[in-house]
């Protein structure tokens, strides 16, 4: 379905993760974004446009993001206060992060040059995200049209837990409606879009 969804090559690869999370109750007074990965092909960019994002809704927020620029590259984040760069951490710090951290981020960018390498690019902490104690949205009640039309794709909640409260699943909704806007925005050809 990838495949023909953006005419591009892909293979799936699968990652389990092996880190032990505990559940975690999102922090109402200073949540905490980040972001962990690879900085290349245009990612801080579009971290930008998220941290500022989130400035705009809160002049309190930032995102956290940790990883290493390209060469020639060092100086992206400079003039925004909205990203705090920590550089590289070590995996035992990233599952740090992703346990004190209440929205994690990926970020991928579509850039002629590099879009046959992106099929390899997906995020290796994803599996991470999933195990760390978070509840995720799939907003396919019925079916998904746009980009990847399927009409058998499904709805359904990911990592709940006894403790999931009302609130959590609120939230995994509403990120989860979101993102499948901006998926679908995105895909249309139009510039890209935060939500």
């Amino acid at each position: 379905d990838y495949d023909k969804a953006f005419g591009e090559k892909s293979s799936v690869l699968f990652t389990g993760s092996s880190c032990e999370f505990e559940p975690k109750v999102f922090n109402n007074e200073a949540p905490k974004f980040s972001y962990i990965g690879n900085l290349g092909i245009n990612r801080p960019l579009a971290l930008i446009e998220i941290a500022e994002a989130l400035q705009a809704i809160d002049k309190s927020y930032h995102l956290d993001v940790y990883g290493k620029l390209p060469r020639g590259e060092e100086s992206v984040f400079d003039g925004c206060s909205a990203v705090c760069y920590h550089g590289m951490v070590s995996y035992e710090e990233v599952q740090n992060i992703i346990r004190a951290s209440d929205v994690l981020f990926h970020a991928e960018s579509k850039v002629g040059q590099w879009i046959n390498n992106l099929q390899y690019a997906f995020s290796t902490k994803i599996a991470d995200s999933l195990a760390s104690g978070s509840n995720f949205f799939l907003p396919y009640l019925m079916g998904e049209r746009s980009p990847i039309n399927d009409t058998d794709a499904t709805g359904m909640f990911i990592g709940l837990r006894s403790n999931t409260t009302r609130r959590d699943m609120l939230l995994s909704v509403l990120e989860g409606v979101s993102f499948a806007i901006s998926l679908s925005y995105n895909s249309s050809g139009f510039q890209s879009a935060v939500l």
